[in-house]
């Protein structure tokens, strides 16, 4: 199961994470961001509300993916794997990385928090 994955928040998340079936939390760190106006979208819609909007939506930020630069991020971890033995751990070092500068989606880590007090019951 994946908590985020590089597309979260029209591709701006800088971390891949999920859990591994060997039961670590790993978290992979982009070596490079995508750069994107994402000024030039128009607001969100669920596709459930608004079909037609949403893949026009989508389909706008595909052609602009295409033409998109990007750039190294610039910290000794980008491109980096770490393996967490909980989520609890995991969500630490988001929290940490997130301060660091790096997108983390928002949820992530309090759904991390979430399920290590599952685990810890």
């Amino acid at each position: 199961m994946s908590y985020c994955r590089w597309s979260c928040d029209d591709f701006q998340s800088d971390v891949y994470v999920y859990e591994s079936c060997l039961g670590h939390w790993l978290i992979n760190v982009a070596a490079n961001r995508v750069l994107v106006d994402r000024s030039k979208l128009p607001p969100r819609v669920s596709p459930l509300e608004d079909p037609a909007g949403y893949i026009t939506r989508h389909r706008l930020l595909s052609d602009m993916l295409k033409e998109a630069k990007t750039v190294a991020i610039p910290h000794e971890l980008a491109g980096a794997s770490l393996a967490c033995a909980t989520p609890g751990l995991c969500a630490d070092k988001l929290e940490k990385l997130k301060a660091e500068g790096f997108h983390v989606p928002d949820g992530v880590i309090e759904s991390l928090r979430e399920e290590d007090k599952e685990n810890q019951t």
